[in-house]
């Protein structure tokens, strides 16, 4: 019986020790590296915030604002000449196709058709890359 009561009271210093080592050196670490990403930043006082236009991006076929992490699914599409056009799908709300969430075109304001992608110029300009919508599978033909 002593033995019992002995594990149960080294499994409980076991789980303190490792809760204090937590919590005490390893959260410390982890949270000074998240304040180090970019998008963080310094004020007058040293204190980190977060940037304000990180949390403002929106689905271009939705319009649903998007969370940390979220992706849009595309397809680069390169033709012959020097020009590179991009088909945008959506992102988890909207692709695949989802009822909760209206597809629609921001050039000719209808339904984008089931199966159906928006139509977009891609380029890089100064090491950053853009699109520009030009219209969607139903409106534009590319």
């Amino acid at each position: 019986m002593n033995q019992v009561i002995e594990i149960i009271i080294y499994s409980i210093l076991a789980a303190i020790f490792l809760s204090l080592f937590y919590f005490l050196l390893i959260n410390p670490i982890l949270r000074k590296k998240e304040y180090k990403h970019s998008k963080y930043h310094k004020d007058q006082h040293g204190i980190s915030h977060k940037k304000q236009g990180d949390t403002v991006r929106t689905c271009p076929v939705c319009n649903e604002p998007l969370e940390t992490g979220m992706r849009i699914h595309s397809k680069l599409v390169k033709p012959s000449n020097k020009e590179s056009y991009m088909h945008i799908y959506g992102c988890p709300y909207c692709w695949p196709e989802n009822t909760a969430h209206q597809r629609v075109c921001p050039v000719c304001h209808k339904t984008v058709p089931k199966g159906g992608f928006l139509v977009a110029r891609y380029y890089e300009k100064l090491g950053t890359k853009h699109v520009h919508v030009i219209g969607c599978s139903g409106c534009r033909r590319a």
